[in-house]
């Protein structure tokens, strides 16, 4: 029942003037997550837009930036490119300065792997991974699914620190 009435949620948020709030973005990045694993690039974007209805919002928002970087993914997926450049320009402009302040933890080696990955440095990526690992990053189900990592899918260090994480994981329990 959970996923049919987040589904329904969705679709009520993407409405002009619907979604805003926090719980409103969780439900529309659940929304578009699963558009793109579904292979719909199109709807995905088309959900995240209504969380990053405006490229200039992303210096001054920095929680904007993972759904902003979901949705230049998901409008290439899509074919729009020029949507995409334009708001590809803002999140690489946005970021600079959030990692300049960030320090160094789990998330920020993460967002770092992922900007090295969106350089096309798939090496430097599974580095700066295993980094954020070293400082506490345990999120195995994101490696998997999230559609951004799957060129790094194969790659033997990728793999080993999907599988490390996966034993931390069992010991755990």
């Amino acid at each position: 029942r959970l996923l049919p009435d987040l589904a329904a949620r969705a679709e009520v948020l993407l409405a002009p003037g619907q979604g805003g709030s926090g719980p409103d973005r969780d439900v529309l990045l659940v929304a578009a997550l699963s558009a793109l694993m579904q292979g719909q690039p199109a709807r995905a974007a088309d959900f995240l837009a209504v969380i990053v209805p405006d490229p200039a919002r992303l210096r001054a928002e920095p929680n904007l930036l993972d759904p902003a970087s979901l949705l230049v993914h998901a409008l290439r997926e899509a074919g729009r490119e020029a949507e995409a450049d334009r708001m590809d320009a803002a999140l690489m402009a946005a970021i600079g300065p959030w990692l300049a302040q960030a320090g160094d933890h789990a998330d920020s080696r993460f967002v770092r792997a992922m900007v090295a990955l969106h350089e096309g440095d798939n090496d430097t990526s599974v580095d700066l991974l295993e980094a954020a690992y070293e400082r506490g990053f345990r999120r195995r189900w994101l490696m998997r699914h999230d559609v951004r990592l799957a060129p790094l899918h194969g790659h033997p260090r990728f793999e080993a620190l999907y599988a490390r994480i996966g034993e931390d994981q069992a010991a755990a329990r």
